[in-house]
């Protein structure tokens, strides 16, 4: 992959240890040697802003998903050709591309970034290393969502609940279901990488809307939007979206309750959602917009403004 030589062991202490010493994002452009970060061109949606009641303070964030990170080495070598393979399919250079935007990212000086799953390709131990060193090179706290390529056969072992416990210390959450009041607003990162929601989280966001707070909510796979159908099965052929009957996965009827809930809420002001390798944005209910972002593989990246409303 040409990366592997320069890649340290990122365990749950010592990433503590080094991100408090700066060393990991430092690590991260060691990583990047031979490559050309700033050969990548950006794809960069057009920003955001959003007023909303009750902010206390304007803020913004940027908003990355779908790096497929593919770095692989002897530790995994199974994996080694498949990945060399899948970073071929993607265009090449994942690490590049990712620096290339976390530099553009570092420049906007957002107050935070959010990214909505998908970070690497598939869990090796050197995709553990430089999605740690990629998110510790933000410039910003970062909070994060699940996506299936972080825990989806081949995957070992191919269980979700494995990998979230496994994975919270790249952004120090937990990865099933995490809120964060800021500046007025709830920010609400939720997993749903197997295209449902469960009665847990749909308990905690119910009981979470009751305060009054708006609410930005931070998935993986986009909600069911009747516009995004014909997009999303051109590229994809199935529907590749949560709560929609003919999508890939036929929805349950928590999956369904989750989704009337925050389609509906008017405290819900934003959805941001990745998976579909696409940008894409459309109102689910009048005056609120589901943002799906173009990936990171692709050089995508948003920047949202939150404004109190005048």
């Amino acid at each position: 992959m040409g990366h592997e030589s320069s890649l340290i062991t990122v365990t749950r202490r010592n990433f503590i240890k080094l991100g408090s010493a700066g060393l990991v994002g430092a690590y991260f452009s060691l990583a990047l040697k031979g490559s050309d970060a700033a050969s990548h061109p950006l794809a960069r949606a057009a920003d955001v802003y959003l007023d909303l009641p009750g902010v206390t303070k304007a803020f913004s964030f940027v908003h990355l998903t779908d790096a497929h990170l593919t770095e692989c080495d002897q530790r995994d070598a199974k994996f080694v050709e498949r990945l060399q393979a899948r970073s071929k399919g993607f265009g090449g250079d994942l690490l590049g591309k990712a620096e290339g935007v976390l530099e553009a990212t570092r420049m906007e000086r957002p107050d935070f970034v959010a990214f909505t799953g998908d970070l690497m390709d598939l869990p090796t131990a050197a995709n553990l290393e430089a999605s740690a060193g990629m998110l510790a090179a933000c410039g910003a706290p970062c909070w994060i969502t699940m996506g299936n390529h972080e825990w989806e056969w081949p995957a070992e072992p191919n269980d979700r609940k494995y990998w979230q416990g496994r994975l919270q210390f790249l952004a120090n959450q937990p990865l099933d279901w995490f809120a964060k009041e800021f500046n007025g607003v709830n920010l609400v990162f939720v997993d749903n990488s197997d295209y449902q929601f469960t009665e847990d989280q749909l308990n905690r966001t119910v009981e979470l809307l009751k305060d009054g707070r708006p609410c930005l909510l931070f998935i993986h796979i986009p909600i069911y939007i009747e516009s995004l159908v014909p997009a999303v099965e051109q590229v994809w052929k199935m529907a590749l979206m949560v709560g929609y009957e003919q999508g890939r996965v036929p929805p349950t009827p928590v999956t369904l309750e989750f989704c009337r809930v925050v389609k509906s809420h008017p405290a819900v002001a934003g959805i941001f959602a990745g998976h579909v390798h696409f940008e894409h944005r459309d109102a689910y209910r009048q005056g609120a917009v589901q943002y799906i972002g173009t990936p990171v593989f692709a050089g995508g990246m948003r920047k949202i403004f939150v404004r109190a409303t005048a």
